[in-house]
C-alpha cells in the first residue's frame, strides 16, 4: 500500500463510544500503516482532516493513536483551523481529542486571519473547547499596524477578542516603543491598554544627547493615538535625579495622526519645582521635522549668573519659510527676544538672526546677522554664486554677556564678519572674489577692525604642450589686509604646479613625481609677518612619491595598509 495515495477513513467503535464525529480524521498521504490491531496509524507526506472538517493539518509525519485518541505530527506541519481561521506552522505537535488542545513546540508562527495578527513563539496550547491559545514562553506578536511587541508570555481568549500580555516591549511604525508589565491588547478594535507604562519616542529630529519620552498611571495604545493618564513628558537625558525640564498633566495624548502631543491641566517643572501651568498645550512630537510648536524649553545662566527660563517656539510658515522665537524670561523683570527667519528659494537663500533686549538700566541691547546667498546663471560659467554677510551688535558686551548664540556666527564669539563673495567657475578654471570686514569686539576701538580688500583667487588648468606625462596647473592669489589701524600688507602669490601621471610597477610600487615653481610679491607697511617695502621672491620644490598599498581580505573585513614615501627637494 506504499507511494500511493490513500483515502481512508477510519472510523473506531467501542464499548463507551458510538461514532464521535471529533475522533474520525480522513488521511490523504503518500504513505500509511496500520498496526497493533488498528489502535496505531503511521502515515507520512500528505494530511490529515478531522471528521467535522474543521481541521485540517498537513506534516511529513504522521502518528494517531486510537487508545489515548493522540495524533502527532512533525516536519513542515501546519494545522488550519477553519472555525476560528488560525493557521499555525510548527516544528513537532500533538492534537489531543480527548482534552480537546493542541500543542506545537519548535518554531511555531501563529496567523489569525480574521483580525492579520500573527505570533511568533516556541510553544503554544490551543483549547478548542475554550477557544483559548496560550504560550508560557517569550513571543513576537505582530499586527497589521506595523506594531511588533514582545512578551515574556501571553493568553489569547478568541471568543473575547483579547490578548494578555506580560512584560510588554513594543515597536511601533515609527520607532516609538513601549514597555509594560500587564497588558491587554483588543483584538478587534487594535486597542492595547495597561498600567505603569513608558513610551519612548523617536529621537529623529533631536541631537543624541536628548531621550524624548513619556509616562505615566495607565495608558490606551492604538495605530491612531496614544492616550495617557497622569502622564509626564521630558527630553532630558536619563539620570538618577529628577530631569532638569518636565511636562505633567492629568491626560496626554499623542495624535500619531497629527504628529502632535496634547495635554491637559500641564505642570512645567523645571528641577520639580513648578513654573507656569497649562489648561491646554501642545508641541510637535519628536519626529516632525516642519511643524509650528513649541520647542523643549531649557532654564540656563548668562555670564552675569542672572538665570532665566528659555521657551523657544517654532513657525512654520509655508513650504520655503519659517522662524524660531526664543524668548528668554529672567527673575529681574528683564526679558530677551531672539528671532531667526529662514527662507529658501529655488536659486537663493535668506537667513537673519536678531535679539534685543532691555536691562536694567532701561536700554535697548540688540544684535543682528544676515546671510544672503544667490546662484546666478551667467554665459559662459557653469556656476556663478554671490554671497552677502552682515553682523552687528549695539553693544560690544551684548553678544558674549547674554551668551548669544546663532548659527551664522561661525567665529569666536566676539568676531563679527562682513562680507562680500563672489564664485565664477569655467569647464577649467575657477575664480573667487571676497571682500571682508572683521570685528573684534574685545578690542580697542581703533584696532578691532581688519579689512580684506579684495582676496583675489583664480585657479587655471593648463595645457601640456612639453614632453612630461602630466597636467600642469596656475594658481593666483592676491590679497589686501589691513589691521591693526597702521598695518597694511598687499600680498601676491602665484604656483606652477605640475603632476605626473602614477607609473605602477610591476612589483606593486604606485610611483609618481610633482614639482612647484612659485612666486611671491609681498609690500608691507609695520608688519611684523613680511618685510617692510616691496619683496620678490621666487622658490621651487620638487617632490618624489612612493606608495605600497596593500590589501587583506578575510570574510567580514578589509585591512588596508598603505606606507608612503616622499621625498622633497626646494632648491
Amino acid at each position: 500500500m506504499k507511494n500511493r495515495i490513500f483515502f481512508i477513513i477510519l472510523i473506531f467503535i467501542f464499548f463507551k463510544n458510538i461514532s464521535y464525529a471529533q475522533e474520525i480524521f480522513n488521511f490523504e498521504t503518500k504513505s500509511i500503516e496500520i498496526i497493533e490491531n488498528g489502535n496505531l496509524i503511521n502515515a507520512s507526506n500528505g494530511k490529515a482532516v478531522s471528521g467535522d472538517k474543521n481541521i485540517e493539518v498537513i506534516a511529513d509525519n504522521f502518528q494517531y493513536s486510537n487508545n489515548s485518541k493522540t495524533l502527532k505530527v512533525n516536519g513542515n506541519a501546519q494545522v488550519l483551523i477553519k472555525s476560528d481561521n488560525l493557521r499555525i506552522k510548527f516544528d513537532e505537535g500533538i492534537i489531543d481529542q480527548k482534552k480537546f488542545t493542541f500543542e506545537a513546540f519548535g518554531k511555531i508562527e501563529v496567523e489569525d486571519l480574521n483580525q492579520n495578527i500573527k505570533i511568533s513563539s516556541k510553544k503554544i496550547i490551543f483549547n478548542n473547547k475554550d477557544k483559548i491559545l496560550f504560550s508560557p514562553t517569550n513571543s513576537v506578536i505582530r499586527d497589521n499596524y506595523g506594531n511588533k511587541s514582545i512578551v515574556d508570555n501571553f493568553k489569547y481568549e478568541i471568543k473575547k477578542d483579547l490578548i494578555k500580555v506580560k512584560n510588554l516591549s513594543l515597536i511601533d511604525k515609527d520607532k516609538n516603543s513601549l514597555k509594560l508589565s500587564l497588558a491587554y491588547i483588543d483584538t478587534k478594535k487594535n486597542n492595547l491598554y495597561g498600567k505603569d507604562a513608558f513610551v519612548s519616542l523617536n529621537n529623529k529630529t533631536f541631537n543624541e544627547n536628548s531621550e524624548p519620552r513619556l509616562k505615566g498611571s495607565s495608558i490606551v495604545n492604538n495605530d491612531i493615538q496614544t492616550e495617557i493618564k497622569n502622564g509626564i513628558f521630558t527630553t532630558c537625558k536619563k539620570r538618577d535625579d529628577c530631569p532638569p525640564w518636565e511636562l505633567s498633566a492629568e491626560r496626554i495624548v499623542h495624535d500619531k495622526k497629527k504628529k502632535i502631543i496634547k495635554y491637559e491641566n500641564a505642570l512645567l517643572k523645571i528641577y520639580d519645582k513648578p513654573i507656569i501651568y497649562f489648561p491646554k498645550f501642545q508641541h510637535p512630537d519628536p519626529t516632525v521635522n516642519k511643524q509650528s510648536g513649541f520647542l523643549a524649553p531649557s532654564i540656563k545662566s548668562s555670564s552675569n549668573k542672572k538665570n532665566f527660563l528659555s521657551l523657544p517656539y517654532y513657525l512654520a510658515i509655508s513650504d520655503n519659510r519659517d522662524a524660531t522665537f526664543s524668548p528668554r524670561f529672567y527673575n529681574h523683570e528683564e526679558f530677551l527676544l531672539q528671532t531667526e527667519y529662514r527662507q529658501a528659494n529655488s536659486k537663493s537663500n535668506h537667513i537673519s538672526d536678531f535679539s534685543f533686549k532691555i536691562d536694567d538700566d532701561k536700554k535697548l541691547k540688540s544684535h543682528f546677522f544676515y546671510n544672503y546667498n544667490k546662484k546666478f546663471n551667467l554665459d559662459n560659467f557653469i556656476q556663478s554664486d554671490v554671497d552677502l554677510q552682515i553682523q552687528t551688535t549695539s553693544k560690544d558686551t551684548y553678544l558674549k554677556k547674554n551668551k548669544i548664540k546663532a548659527a551664522l556666527n561661525n567665529l569666536d564669539d566676539n568676531v563679527l564678519e562682513s562680507s562680500a563673495k563672489i564664485y565664477l567657475t569655467k569647464n577649467n578654471s575657477s575664480t573667487s572674489i571676497e571682500t571682508i570686514i572683521y570685528e573684534d569686539l574685545d578690542k580697542d576701538e581703533s584696532d578691532r577692525f581688519e579689512y580684506i580688500l579684495p582676496i583675489l583667487n583664480y585657479e587655471k588648468a593648463l595645457e601640456n604642450k612639453t614632453n612630461l606625462n602630466g597636467n600642469f596647473s596656475f594658481k593666483s592669489q592676491i590679497l589686501g589686509k589691513n589691521y591693526n589701524t597702521n598695518v597694511f600688507e598687499k600680498i601676491n602669490v602665484n604656483n606652477l604646479i605640475f603632476e605626473s601621471i602614477p607609473q605602477i610597477t610591476e612589483k606593486g610600487f604606485y610611483n609618481n613625481y610633482e614639482f612647484i615653481i612659485k612666486n611671491s610679491n609681498t609690500s608691507a607697511e609695520n608688519s611684523t609677518e613680511y618685510k617692510n617695502k616691496e619683496n620678490i621672491y621666487l622658490s621651487g620644490l620638487v617632490q618624489l612619491n612612493s606608495s605600497l598599498p596593500l590589501v587583506k581580505e578575510s570574510k567580514n573585513f578589509r585591512k588596508i595598509l598603505n606606507p608612503k614615501l616622499a621625498l622633497k627637494l626646494a632648491p
